[in-house]
């Protein structure tokens, strides 16, 4: 079988065969042009056209300098499959494909033109297809073993951007402009309000044989992030990274739930800090905000603890039932019952009265004591 590295390279090589750019063989288009002869393997040449037709591509694909009404050349039609097979680790250090593209062109008026993209993998789905359309697919079998010690961490998908400065640029170094190392967007063009099928901007999955038990060494994760230098293993404690996960919004649409567990499964822990050390809090909340203790799916809610300018206060349907104050003043609407002391260094206030050790005290207005009917029983009095 033919290599399709030779192929390509003889393609490439012969590109300013015409003055399109390309060898009109190919083409069919010039009868007099000679069939470029490439080696497969060896030093035999091969006629490109004829070793096609031999393999079959000629009814599958055809080489085309413009596919599909793109005006880019290529091949129409057809599957191709590159395979590689490194036996040695030279070999396997170098990539079954690559793509190199170096954008140097000038861009003078200030804005942006659009997007521009080294690969671009395009799939249109049928209407009525019942396939798993996916337009672009890492898929890695990983059988290396970590007793050999190479500690090799394999990945399907990668994606790495270096935010990069040279000397020599034109602006500073505080001047690179914004760096992602992957974006995954789901643009729901429907219109539909309450769709009822899914537009996810990104899913990440964790899956495992059935029975295999606990994971107690904390192994099976199904997001992970990372930070830390990326010139040496040693970081300062001057170096910050400002934000973990950042969420926000364009416009004025509004996220319900900006934050959900659900769609089944069950969870042990919601959210665990219990192995973090954290300067400040785990959980920083701002004035006003509102911390739900029996919420429901729907959002509706009854308790709640919100700071209200000042004032620390424990809410049901709205209404304060206990407040503290900045100054430590307590103020509840009902009952305050205790199996233990209740210790105070203020006035402790009851307009209701209050109980204690079993008796219920009252509040003896001056002038209103009389030595005679005076009592106090258990340390309260209950009788001015």
């Amino acid at each position: 079988m033919i290599r399709v590295d030779v192929f390509l390279a003889a393609l490439l090589a012969s590109s300013g065969a015409l003055a399109q750019g390309y060898p009109a063989w190919l083409f069919g288009s010039a009868a007099s042009e000679t069939p470029l002869a490439v080696t497969s393997g060896g030093t035999r040449p091969v006629d490109m056209r004829s070793r096609m037709h031999d393999l079959g591509l000629d009814a599958l694909a055809t080489i085309s300098p413009d596919v599909e009404g793109t005006r880019l050349p290529g091949l129409d039609g057809g599957t191709f499959f590159i395979y590689q097979a490194p036996a040695t680790l030279a070999a396997a250090g170098k990539q079954t494909l690559r793509v190199q593209r170096s954008a140097s062109y000038p861009n003078s008026h200030g804005k942006v033109d659009g997007t521009a993209q080294a690969i671009w993998g395009l799939d249109y789905t049928s209407p009525t297809g019942s396939l798993y359309e996916w337009a672009i697919t890492g898929q890695l079998y990983n059988q290396t073993g970590n007793a050999l010690g190479s500690g090799a961490q394999n990945v399907a998908v990668n994606g790495t951007a270096f935010k990069q400065f040279k000397p020599g640029f034109l602006y500073g170094a505080d001047q690179i402009s914004p760096t992602w190392g992957g974006n995954f967007v789901c643009n729901d063009l429907t219109g539909t309000p309450d769709p009822t099928s899914g537009c996810v901007g990104v899913e990440i999955d964790n899956y495992f044989n059935s029975g295999v038990g606990t994971d107690r060494n904390g192994n099976r994760v199904v997001l992970q992030l990372a930070w830390g230098s990326g010139d040496s293993p040693q970081t300062l404690s001057t170096d910050h990274i400002s934000t973990g996960i950042l969420i926000g919004g364009n416009g004025a649409a509004t996220m319900d739930n900006a934050l959900k567990f659900g769609g089944g499964g069950a969870y042990g822990v919601g959210l665990n800090f219990a192995g973090a050390t954290f300067n400040t809090a785990p959980v920083f909340m701002g004035q006003g905000q509102k911390l739900v203790f029996d919420g429901t799916i729907a959002g509706t809610y009854n308790w709640a603890l919100s700071d209200i300018y000042g004032t620390m206060a424990l809410q049901y349907g709205g209404a304060n039932k206990l407040t503290i104050d900045d100054a430590g003043n307590v103020v509840a609407t009902g009952d305050i019952a205790s199996a233990a002391n209740i210790s105070a260094s203020g006035v402790v206030n009851a307009k209701g009265g209050f109980q204690a050790n079993g008796v219920t005290g009252v509040s003896c207005a001056a002038g209103t004591v009389n030595l005679s009917t005076f009592t106090v029983t258990n340390g309260i009095v209950t009788h001015c």
